[in-house]
């Protein structure tokens, strides 16, 4: 668990939203008004306790990845996906625009029964429309301190390239998998 919460803390040092910008973010993320109910249709996932943080958001069923579980925004309002739904640096399950409504949660990975659905807020904020600037350099100590944990030893000139490269394509630091997928291109 602990490297959950150290990403996440790594988040919110990259959007830069630790010290002043992090009562914003935070305000607006435990912010409640702007929520409505899941459509009746939408039962694969439901809200519970979340050995990460609080509530989270729980498969109801195995899913499959590109399997549609709920959506989280439709117009500017977040269902429960929308607000509950965990950070984790390697997630089941991705953010992406909805053709007809908002922001779709889809599995991106095997989701069993009872499982806890995750997002990488990174991407996340990629797809929502927040089109934020990371800092740079809190980037590259992030994916330093990954490449670390993972046991992958690479020159720092080679971590601060590889975090440029992400921030031009992406314009954030990917989820694990993602991350390793690019390193080896």
């Amino acid at each position: 668990m602990n490297a959950l919460h150290e990403d996440y803390e790594r988040w919110l040092i990259e959007a830069g939203f630790i010290g002043p910008g992090f009562a914003k973010i935070h305000a607006h993320m435990t912010n409640k008004s702007d929520m409505i109910a899941m459509p009746e249709r939408f039962n694969k996932i439901q809200l519970g306790h979340s050995a990460i943080n609080g509530m989270g958001m729980f498969s109801q069923i195995n899913c499959v990845p590109g399997e549609l579980l709920a959506p989280a925004r439709i117009g500017a309002n977040r269902t429960p996906a929308g607000r509950y739904i965990n950070h984790s640096p390697v997630p089941n399950a991705i953010m992406v625009q909805s053709r007809s409504y908002g922001l779709d949660v889809v599995c991106i990975s095997i989701i069993k029964a009872g499982d806890e659905v995750t997002l990488d807020y990174r991407q996340v904020g990629g797809v929502n429309g927040w089109n934020h600037r990371y800092h740079r350099n809190e980037v590259i100590t992030t994916l330093g301190m990954r490449c670390e944990r993972m046991g992958i030893e690479l020159d720092p000139k080679v971590v601060e390239h590889h975090s440029d490269t992400f921030l031009n394509e992406l314009g954030y630091l990917p989820s694990i998998p993602l991350m390793l997928q690019m390193l080896n291109r």
